[in-house]
């Protein structure tokens, strides 16, 4: 079972990265007034962007130990996706303590989310595939 659902990780690990990017690509238009309004969909992406993210490095566990991956690569990887999977949590409570005073204070959530979306992950992650 642990096989199976960790070769799901390289299918769903895009989809959290998407997510996030789109979430912070709109929260960077929500500088200007007119588009307070996308709030409550950031919201929603956020939230199911570090479930997801969450999932992925569960999956990406599965993965390296049923496929016996190992290496300094690897391990990169592996650091690097619990840091992407923690800095998001972390951005979900900040957003969501946010929310509480009615989004006045966004910066550090703001400040999270974008160092989640520029986190190095993509570079390990694709030199995992070609050489795997």
């Amino acid at each position: 079972m642990i096989q199976f659902l960790g070769r799901f990780h390289p299918l769903i690990v895009h989809f959290p990265i998407g997510l996030l990017i789109i979430a912070s690509f709109f929260e960077v238009l929500t500088f200007v007034d007119r588009w307070k309004s996308l709030r409550s969909g950031i919201v929603l992406l956020v939230y199911i962007g570090t479930l997801s993210a969450i999932v992925s490095s569960v999956f990406g566990y599965f993965l390296s130990i049923s496929e016996n991956y190992s290496g300094e690569l690897v391990d990169l990887h592996f650091k690097l996706g619990i840091a992407t999977s923690i800095f998001s949590i972390i951005a979900s409570i900040l957003l969501l303590n946010a929310s509480k005073t009615g989004y006045k204070n966004l910066w550090g959530f703001r400040l999270i989310l974008f160092a989640t979306v520029v986190c190095p992950e993509v570079p390990s992650g694709t030199k995992l595939i070609k050489s795997g």
